[in-house]
């Protein structure tokens, strides 16, 4: 199972078993709003005295992999069974903010090769170094 990153900003409700308000931010620069219990999102013991903000995680599935015209590799998550608050599950987020699933730093003219192999191995983490 993979994850998605996510800014846990604040405490938002004591009942049981502590809720938090969390936000990611897709591509396009969208930020979309988390309820979401704490042990969800964090394997922290958070709670109203807690430091915020703080790094979170919630439960996704990739859907698709593509670089965009900036080069970028896109992932198109779903976070079913975590709703924002609008109502929406599927979002496209950097592949660096998805963990478990697959992590590549372009180098430039390199970025068909890293295409080529991401279609044929989609489930394995591909990082490229350059020799600077």
């Amino acid at each position: 199972m993979s994850t998605v990153q996510v800014t846990i900003s604040k405490f938002i409700d004591e009942s049981f078993p502590g809720w938090v308000e969390c936000w990611l931010e897709d591509v396009h620069g969208r930020r979309w709003k988390f309820n979401e219990k704490a042990p969800v999102v964090s394997d922290k013991d958070l709670w109203t005295d807690s430091e915020y903000p703080q790094t979170g995680e919630i439960a996704c599935t990739v859907l698709q992999r593509i670089a965009d015209a900036s080069h970028r590799y896109v992932v198109t998550i779903d976070t079913t069974g975590t709703e924002s608050i609008e109502g929406c599950t599927v979002f496209d987020v950097l592949a660096e903010q998805v963990i478990g699933d697959v992590a590549v730093k372009l180098i430039p003219n390199l970025s068909p090769l890293a295409d080529l192999l991401l279609s044929c191995f989609p489930q394995n983490i591909l990082v490229f170094f350059a020799d600077n």
